[in-house]
């Protein structure tokens, strides 16, 4: 009989020195263990014990519901699947490389609603199908394997920017990311090196469930910066951002005003004042001045106001039980 079927819920190492400890005790039925035998057999019972609590947690977890809020540190600067090559056209500019795929930041902010930052010590796996999948991203079709394979690639290639202090890094999103062939389940895990600026936090923003409804990867990363500033105190709450910061954080390449705030600006705020809790307004700052209508831009204030968040992401998940 193995030691598994005898001791079942025991580890193999645990029920090892468990029967071996019992067989001591069958064989010298008149003696009491000595203390080293006591102390071993404690060790055993208390690293079960600490053993099926963990397991009672993961458990319990497996069918965690998406929480109202996620929470994401200050120091996260951006977020980005990898982007498309840039192009060099024969006597053209440069083009601005793509940003790549919305759908993909939506599936990794959707994993930050699973993550409880007060409670949780680990990132847990987390489970779904390519039909959920197709129906939380509001798709009317079933992905293809194809299409499903090119999103986990995109997925996998995720990069956040953190800015802490004088350094920069630059940290992959997941961890893994994988499909069953067989049965269609898909598994993901967001990326361990990022628990520092997931959990515990000193410092952090909130972000709620209706950015996943934005239609542009500009108009999530406005979101993700404006939503440092809410909370903020400032006079007549207004925020000023340079302008090339702006650029950076929601990568796109830095051009004159006139055509930026057409083509990139308004776009993105209108989406975030139709679709999310803030309602943002801005004024160009030239030499310092608000008023100015003429020259440079060196920066951009912001408005940034928050009524309340009503809707809840749509990402069906469950969250595999965790591994030590």
């Amino acid at each position: 009989m193995s030691f598994e079927s005898e001791f079942p819920g025991y580890p193999p190492e645990l029920a090892r020195m468990a029967k071996g400890l019992l067989r001591k005790r069958t064989v010298n039925a008149d003696d009491d263990l000595g203390a080293d035998d006591e102390a071993e057999l404690d060790e055993v019972t208390q690293r079960v014990v600490v053993r099926d609590n963990q397991k009672n947690k993961d458990d319990a977890s497996k069918h965690r519901p998406p929480l109202a809020t996620a929470v994401l540190s200050n120091h996260v600067d951006s977020l980005r699947p990898e982007p498309k090559s840039r192009l060099r056209l024969r006597n053209r500019p440069d083009i601005a490389p793509s940003l790549g795929s919305l759908n993909a930041m939506r599936i990794v902010l959707a994993l930050l609603f699973r993550v409880r930052a007060k409670w949780d010590r680990q990132l847990a796996e987390f489970t779904t199908n390519s039909t959920d999948l197709s129906r939380a991203l509001g798709l009317r079709y079933h992905m293809s394997r194809r299409q499903v394979v090119a999103l986990l690639n995109e997925i996998a290639s995720t990069v956040l920017t953190v800015r802490d202090g004088s350094k920069t890094f630059w940290i992959p999103a997941m961890a893994v990311a994988w499909l069953d062939d067989e049965t269609g389940v898909i598994s993901l895990q967001l990326n361990e090196k990022l628990k520092p600026y997931l959990l515990r936090l000193d410092t952090y923003r909130e972000l709620y469930p209706p950015m996943l409804q934005l239609r542009s990867p500009r108009a999530v990363l406005l979101y993700m910066l404006l939503r440092k500033c809410v909370g903020r105190k400032a006079a007549k709450n207004e925020h000023r951002v340079t302008y090339q910061d702006l650029c950076r954080v929601i990568q796109a390449r830095k051009m004159d005003w006139w055509k930026f705030e057409p083509d990139i600006l308004e776009p993105a705020i209108k989406d975030i004042n139709k679709t999310t809790e803030l309602r943002v307004r801005y004024k160009p700052v030239r030499q310092g001045r608000t008023d100015r209508k003429r020259g440079k831009v060196d920066s951009v204030m912001f408005t940034v106001r928050q009524r309340k968040a009503v809707e809840r992401p749509r990402l069906k998940l469950t969250s595999k039980e965790a591994t030590a």
